[in-house]
């Protein structure tokens, strides 16, 4: 069995490229066949709490013995044992004002844990636990910014994934969906076959 983690993080439930990218990915991974299984992790449909001080007290082990654990690190410790099980994880991300929507934000903060997805080693070294395993990241924007200085949601995913041990994640991009300068179909044909190529070469 191989199961792919997909979590989308668009606000859109229609009109969204970053959920038309995911239906696209999710076909071709079912087609390589039935060992290949998708976990769906919707933050729409139930948005992230932000951390709170009992829910960090848990996390780096500082809560009192009689201190009882909260629903927001019941949540936390789900998705971890999701993002440590899956072989391969795949992020549906809209650019909001530049940078991934807040919802993915507060996902990636229940999720990257001292002891759970990366651990101390030595003074002033760390070490991610929830790698190797291939890694895409599927965005979509309505102008040009990759690699601008306009572009914060790829290096902070860049930096937050191989924190924890997931290196060197793909980048599928749609943008410049705003713009009259792009053909939609033309660019959709790409984004098939780069998704193609990532699904075959997991």
């Amino acid at each position: 069995m191989k199961t792919l983690l997909l979590v989308q993080s668009s606000a859109r439930s229609e009109g969204s490229r970053t959920r038309e990218m995911a239906e696209i990915l999710t076909a071709q991974w079912r087609a390589r066949g039935s060992h290949c299984q998708i976990q769906v992790v919707d933050l729409a449909d139930a948005p992230p709490p932000h951390v709170d001080a009992a829910t960090i007290r848990h996390f780096f082990g500082l809560a009192g013995p009689d201190e009882p654990t909260t629903a927001s690190l019941e949540l936390s410790e789900a998705w971890v044992e999701q993002l440590l099980q899956a072989d391969a994880l795949a992020f549906a991300v809209p650019m909001y004002n530049f940078s991934l929507p807040s919802t993915l934000k507060a996902w990636l903060d229940h999720v990257i844990r001292p002891r759970r997805t990366f651990v101390k080693v030595a003074d002033g070294q760390l070490e991610g636990l929830a790698g190797p395993k291939p890694a895409l990241v599927m965005s979509a924007s309505g102008g040009l910014f990759a690699d601008t200085s306009l572009d914060h949601l790829r290096p902070y995913l860049k930096t937050a994934l191989g924190f924890i041990g997931i290196d060197s994640p793909q980048f599928v991009d749609w943008e410049g969906t705003a713009r009259a300068d792009v053909d939609p179909e033309v660019r959709r044909r790409q984004v098939v076959a780069q998704l193609h190529d990532w699904v075959q070469a997991c």
